[in-house]
C-alpha cells in the first residue's frame, strides 16, 4: 500500500488523495464528510454532509456533473419554508413597521431569525440609511427596505441601491441589497416631498395583499388635441415589483359632452403621462352638451419603481369636456403590494 503524506495544519474541508480532513481527521472523500459549523465548509468534497448550527438545516455537497453545490435535504424549515413569515406596512406619515405573518421567521445571510410578536417599527428620520445611522430619508425618493441582524437586534434599513437575487450556499434564492446578502428584502417605499410616508406607495415583498388607489377630479376639464391629460389631479400613483408582481388593474369613468352634435369626444388612461395609453373610449355628441358616461377596465404590466396612471382625453374637432362638477372624474389603479 502506498503511504500517504497528508499536509500538516490542514484547514477543515481540505482534500488530499481522495481524503478530506473534517477538522479533527481525515475521511474518505467517497463517503463524503460531515460538518458542523455557521458558515459552509470551504473546499468540501462531493457527498458531504453540513449541519447549519444556526439555521438547523441539513446540506448535502452535490455535484450534478457541472458543478457542486451545497443543497438543503432537511433540517429547521429550510429557505422555502422559512423566508418571508412577515409583511412590511404603513402604519402613518411617519412609520412603516414589519410584522410577522403566516409564522414568524425570516433569513438573513443563511440564518434563520425570529421576528418579535410587537413587529419592528422604523421611522423616516433618525434611522439606518445605506448601513449608516441616524439619517433622515429624502424627499421624493424611492428606497429598497431591508432587514439586517444589528447585533443581535433585527433592524431595518433603507436603500436606493437595488435588489438581487443571492446565490450563496445556504441563501440561495433570497432576494437581498445587490452584492450584500446581510441585507434581506423586505419592501418598497417611496417618499413624500415632506420625506414621510403614504399609504399607497409602501409594498411588501413578502405576503403582498392586493391593493387600490384612487385620484378623482371634482371640476370640468376641457381637452382638445386627442390623448391629452385632463388635469394632474387625477393622477394615481403605485409602485410596481416589475417583473415579479403578476398584474396591474386600471379603471377609468368619467361625464363627457361636446358642443357639437357628431362631434367625436376620446377618454382613455395614461401610464406616467401620454406616453402609454390603455384602453380608449369613443363616443359621438347626439345632443349638444348632452353627458356621456364612458368607463373601461384595462389589465397591464409596469415596470419596476414608481408610476401614476392618469385620464387623458380630446376630440376630433372643438373640445371634449370632462363634466367632473356633475360626477367626478375617477381613475382607480389596482396591483400589489
Amino acid at each position: 500500500m502506498v503511504a500517504f503524506n497528508f499536509p500538516n495544519s490542514p484547514a477543515p474541508g481540505t482534500s488530499y488523495q481522495g481524503y478530506s480532513w473534517d477538522g479533527e481527521k481525515w475521511v474518505s472523500g467517497a463517503n463524503g464528510a460531515i460538518y458542523v459549523s455557521d458558515p459552509p465548509p470551504p473546499n468540501a468534497p462531493a457527498n458531504s454532509l453540513w449541519w447549519n448550527s444556526t439555521n438547523g438545516t441539513l446540506y448535502v455537497r452535490y455535484n450534478d456533473g457541472n458543478s457542486t453545490q451545497w443543497v438543503s435535504i432537511a433540517g429547521g424549515g429550510g429557505a422555502a419554508a422559512i423566508s418571508g413569515q412577515c409583511r412590511l406596512d404603513w402604519i402613518d406619515t411617519v412609520h412603516i413597521k414589519l410584522s410577522p405573518f403566516n409564522g414568524d421567521k425570516i433569513q438573513i445571510a443563511g440564518a434563520v431569525y425570529q421576528i418579535p410578536s410587537a413587529g419592528i417599527l422604523a421611522a423616516n428620520a433618525s434611522v439606518f440609511v445605506d448601513g449608516v445611522a441616524n439619517q433622515n430619508l429624502g424627499p421624493n425618493t424611492v428606497y429598497n427596505v431591508y432587514l439586517f441582524n444589528n447585533a443581535g437586534v433585527l433592524t431595518i434599513d433603507y436603500s436606493t441601491a437595488a435588489r438581487g437575487l443571492d446565490v450563496t450556499p445556504g441563501n440561495v434564492g433570497v432576494q437581498i441589497k445587490a452584492g450584500n446578502n446581510s441585507r434581506t428584502l423586505i419592501g418598497k417605499l417611496e417618499t413624500n416631498a415632506s420625506n414621510q410616508f403614504t399609504a399607497t406607495t409602501v409594498i411588501s415583498w413578502f405576503n403582498r395583499r392586493y391593493k387600490l388607489v384612487t385620484a378623482n377630479d371634482p371640476n370640468d376639464r376641457s381637452v382638445s388635441a386627442i390623448w391629452t391629460e385632463i388635469s394632474t389631479l387625477i393622477r394615481a400613483r403605485f409602485l410596481s415589483w416589475g417583473t415579479d408582481e403578476p398584474y396591474f388593474n386600471v379603471s377609468y369613468s368619467a361625464n363627457l359632452k361636446h358642443a357639437t352634435v357628431g362631434a367625436a369626444m376620446y377618454i382613455a388612461a395614461g401610464i406616467d403621462g401620454t406616453g402609454t395609453i390603455l384602453g380608449g373610449n369613443s363616443q359621438s355628441e347626439h345632443v349638444a352638451n348632452n353627458l356621456n358616461a364612458l368607463a373601461n377596465s384595462v389589465p397591464f404590466a409596469a415596470a419596476e419603481g414608481v408610476h401614476f396612471a392618469t385620464m387623458v382625453g380630446g376630440a376630433v374637432a372643438g373640445s371634449t369636456v370632462f363634466a367632473g362638477t356633475n360626477v367626478a372624474s375617477i381613475i382607480t389603479v389596482g396591483y400589489w403590494g
